[in-house]
């Protein structure tokens, strides 16, 4: 199989002649990535599924190209989506980076606020996921109604389901912690698999705040309370959003519901699972001061 990736790379004119190095090979529930570096420093990142993945690595790629042309110091470049034997290849120039450790990666240097706020700037300015296919967006309130009748009751009481099907921003979708890295104060967005499946505004922002906080309701509440309507990173980073800090505090339980919504649709581990659903019961239990 390694020798077929580097096939590819030939194929495509990415790579010289130089013998590859197959840094390492992780196995997901539904794809493996596989990280290549040349011995003349080329470096490349690969993820491979299987047919019953070809239109999710499809959407993938394309999401990647409409993201790159705006924000190419974020993003991985997609260099090619190619079939190989029985499985389809999604090829992306890798980056350099490095996990962010805490909140205080993205809220506290003046330069990685300027950069977060660049970068929201410019994924709000992409506009809608209707792009894809001409389709209306998702609607997950069945989702709310099954699994989560206190949220879909919120819903009716703030009136908030005429937003989430209105207002259609598209949205990574799951920007947490383990699809993030930092070269210096810029950020760089990994798996982009779930872009445009949900457009609720600040959906993105939100997710970024709780997973670098552990999705704890303590911590999470702390940040969000009343005070950080008068923080300048916090507040920027919620207008980059298209949002006043108001609207988006009042919004949380609703953007982890959704959060929620898409990891239950993809199998996603029990674990998480628990823990956002937890997380939404606590929000609602106790709300946010206003």
């Amino acid at each position: 199989m390694l020798k077929d990736f580097y096939r590819i790379l030939v194929e495509l004119e990415l790579t010289t002649a130089s013998e590859m190095d197959f840094d390492m090979n992780v196995h997901h529930g539904h794809h493996m990535s596989c990280y290549l570096r040349s011995r003349t420093g080329e470096s490349y990142f690969m993820k491979v599924v299987g047919p019953e993945e070809r239109e999710t690595l499809e959407h993938e790629h394309a999401a990647l190209t409409k993201v790159y042309a705006r924000a190419p110091r974020n993003v991985a470049r997609p260099l090619g989506l190619v079939q190989c034997g029985n499985r389809y290849v999604l090829l992306l120039e890798d980056k350099s980076a490095s996990a962010p450790r805490d909140l205080s990666a993205v809220m506290y240097p003046d330069a990685a606020v300027d950069a977060w706020v660049e970068f929201f700037d410019t994924l709000t300015s992409c506009g809608a996921a209707r792009w894809e296919q001409g389709l209306s967006p998702p609607d997950p309130t069945g989702f709310f109604e099954r699994e989560l009748p206190a949220l879909s009751d919120y819903i009716r009481d703030e009136g908030l389901l005429t937003q989430l099907r209105s207002e259609w921003i598209s949205q990574h979708g799951d920007m947490s912690a383990f699809n993030l890295g930092l070269n210096g104060a810029t950020p760089i967005v990994y798996d982009w698999e779930d872009y445009g499946k949900l457009g609720l505004p600040g959906l993105d922002l939100a997710v970024l705040i709780g997973s670098l906080l552990d999705y704890q309701p303590g911590p999470l509440r702390e940040f969000l309370n009343e005070r950080q309507a008068d923080y300048p990173a916090f507040q920027r980073l919620v207008e980059a959003c298209g949002l006043t800090v108001s609207d988006f505090r009042q919004r949380i339980p609703l953007y982890f519901g959704c959060f929620l919504w898409l990891k239950r649709s993809h199998g996603y581990g029990q674990e998480i699972q628990k823990q956002i659903h937890a997380l939404i019961d606590e929000l609602l239990r106790e709300p946010l001061t206003a």
